[in-house]
Parts: C-alpha cells; sequence; structure tokens
C-alpha cells in the first residue's frame, strides 16, 4: 500500500511469507551463534536488544514518534561493540549514543516525509505527521546534537584539530540536505547521510592515524 516500498520482495510477491519466516529465523539463529560468543554482558545485551528489534515495527501505530525507538535500537550497537572489548565504562559511550540517536532521528525523519502521505491512509505515525510544520527545525536541532556530541568527544579525548575541521565539513552534508529539502527531494536528503557516515569513518581513520589506538 505504500508507492515506495510496493516492489520489495515480500511486497511484491516474489517472497512469500513462509520464504521470509525461514529467512528471518535462519538469520536469526546465526545472529545468536555469533553472539554467544562474545561474554556474558554482551549477550545480556544482545538479547536485550532484539526485544526492541522486534517491538520497532509496532511502535509506528501506537508512538507519536516512533524514529525515536529506532534510534534507541539502532544506537545499541554502541554499547554492545564497548561491551565486547569491555570498555563500556568508556568515557565516549553515553556521548557516542546520544549523537548517534540523534543523528537517527534527524535522518529517519527525513525518510518518514517521503511516505507521510502513505502513512496518513494507512494509519501509521511518524516525526514528520506529530511535528508538522516543525518538523525541518526540529530535524536540524538533533543534527546540532549530533554535532555538539561528536565535538565533545573530540574534546574528551584530545583529538587533533583535524577532527574539528572534518565536523565542519560534515556539516556541510547537512547544509546539502536541507536544499534537498527545500525542492522536496526527502529521500536524496536521507540518502545524503550515507556520506555522512562514510566521512565520518574516514575522519575517525585519520585521528587513530595521527594519535595512534584511542582508548
Amino acid at each position: 500500500m505504500v508507492e515506495r516500498t510496493k516492489d520489495r520482495p515480500l511486497a511484491n510477491g516474489d517472497l512469500s511469507l513462509k520464504e521470509a519466516w525461514v529467512l528471518f529465523i535462519t538469520l536469526g539463529i546465526l545472529s545468536i551463534l555469533l553472539l554467544l560468543q562474545t561474554n556474558m554482558q554482551t549477550i545480556i545485551i544482545g538479547f536485550l536488544t532484539s526485544l526492541l528489534i522486534v517491538l520497532y515495527p509496532l511502535t509506528k501505530r501506537f508512538l507519536l514518534g516512533p524514529q525515536f525507538f529506532l534510534a534507541i535500537t539502532f544506537s545499541a550497537c554502541i554499547p554492545i561493540v564497548f561491551s565486547m572489548f569491555g570498555q563500556l565504562d568508556n568515557s565516549v559511550v553515553a556521548l557516542l549514543y546520544i549523537g548517534n540517536a540523534a543523528w537517527i532521528v534527524s535522518y529517519d525523519s527525513y525518510y518518514a516525509m517521503s511516505d507521510a502521505e502513505d502513512d496518513i491512509k494507512i494509519g501509521v505515525n511518524s516525526t514528520p505527521l506529530w511535528w508538522k510544520d516543525k518538523t525541518i527545525f526540529l530535524i536540524n536541532v538533533f543534527k546540532i546534537i549530533f554535532l555538539v556530541c561528536l565535538v565533545l568527544i573530540g574534546l574528551t579525548k584530545s583529538f587533533s584539530p583535524v577532527w574539528f575541521i572534518g565536523l565542519i565539513c560534515i556539516s556541510f552534508f547537512f547544509w546539502h540536505q536541507n536544499k534537498l529539502k527545500e525542492n522536496k527531494k526527502f529521500l536524496e536528503a536521507f540518502k545524503n547521510n550515507n556520506y555522512v557516515g562514510l566521512s565520518l569513518f574516514i575522519l575517525l581513520q585519520i585521528e587513530l592515524t595521527l594519535n595512534g589506538f584511542i582508548t
């Protein structure tokens, strides 16, 4: 019933519901086997996260802003990774979690804007339907939270000036997304965040090279 997703395998009939369940169970078992290779703390966090993953699709019908639940769920990968290395008490975990969650809320709100008409028809919620004319303003607020968290991480870990210059460069992607929004290219604005993630990854690799392994 959603224009953007009607050609996906399950929606168009290329994949049957039974086949989807088989695939889901297979991938779930493989994921559990991988998780069991880690320590007990990570296993507990992983299983709690799996509950969030299962609940997320339902939140679109019961929460005004399911993007927040998505942000909490997707960002769980951060404590999982730090837990695997026994660094859950690392000073940057909270900042990285909050910053990543804010970024997710911002880009998934663009995604939801492209589906707004269909969401109204099928009766599901999203931040754009909740925020209405304040949507772009609030998206930008969450982008700023994301950048502020990255700045604080750089200060906490005494990163080089390269880190902060790189964050300024990344902010231009956000400026470009606002330009795309003005032309109602919401899906393109969402996809532009791929470049934000890639740029941040490259920036971190440069910082690691300059300063060695950072703990």
